[in-house]
């Protein structure tokens, strides 16, 4: 998808590339810059912003970009695109104007959309009616 955007519209649209990778442990942590993004590229909501790396749990991040390496979204989802994508892991630079769009984004939409997992079932999935 980076090479796509990259040759319709130009590198300049695209965020800085630190890592591409399928090990989370082998992500170079202390060579980030403070604010940086992981993202998996095969399924949503796999997005965690570091906005201060000093206070991290670099092992915590680590376990949680692991999970999302093992859920295998195609086949749980039933999203064809992502059934035989090769799972990897993106450390991104940090844009802070996209950063501050999506939260106001996000607090002028009411409806918020939750995922939990139950023992023995499926991902289920809630839209809440905000309070009236």
């Amino acid at each position: 998808m980076r090479r796509y955007v990259e040759n319709k519209v130009g590198k300049r649209y695209l965020p800085q590339l630190y890592c591409l990778t399928d090990d989370p442990r082998s992500i170079a942590f202390d060579t980030l810059p403070s604010k940086f993004v992981v993202k998996a590229n095969h399924g949503s909501g796999f997005v965690r912003v570091v906005a201060d790396k000093k206070i991290v749990d670099v092992q915590s991040l680590v376990s949680e970009c692991q999970g999302w390496l093992n859920i295998d979204y195609g086949q749980c989802y039933r999203e064809w695109g992502y059934i035989k994508l090769k799972r990897c892991l993106m450390v991104e630079e940090f844009a802070e104007s996209s950063y501050k769009d999506k939260q106001a984004r996000s607090a002028e939409n009411p409806f918020v959309r939750q995922l939990r997992k139950r023992p023995g079932h499926a991902w289920k999935a809630r839209w809440p009616l905000p309070a009236s």
